[in-house]
């Protein structure tokens, strides 16, 4: 169960970078989003699924100041638009992909 929700984690994360303007936002507005999502999640937990992410190539981290700054690479992009898939990350369902084609 806690793999699936970390797949879960990990596409909210990328779907939600990939809404912003500039592909980045903060730790900090990342917990909040969750939490308008009514998604449970802990800071440390968000924390360990950016570090997945970063380690797979699908983000960036800048960190200064208290936060973390997250941006979306290419890669990512290409995953969380579902030009692609990745393992260890839930794919779309297609309601979603009906959201991304309607835009």
């Amino acid at each position: 169960m806690q793999e699936l929700i970390n797949k879960d984690t990990r596409r909210t994360v990328l779907s939600l970078l990939a809404q912003d303007t500039d592909y980045t936002l903060s730790d900090s507005l990342l917990l909040l989003a969750f939490d308008e999502m009514s998604k449970r999640i802990t800071a440390d937990q968000l924390d360990n699924q950016i570090e997945w992410l970063v380690a797979q190539g699908f983000v960036t981290v800048k960190s200064g100041l208290g936060f973390k700054s997250v941006t979306l690479t290419d890669y990512g992009l290409d995953i969380a638009t579902a030009k692609g898939r990745a393992v260890g990350i839930r794919d779309l369902r297609p309601s979603e992909l009906e959201q991304l084609r309607l835009g």
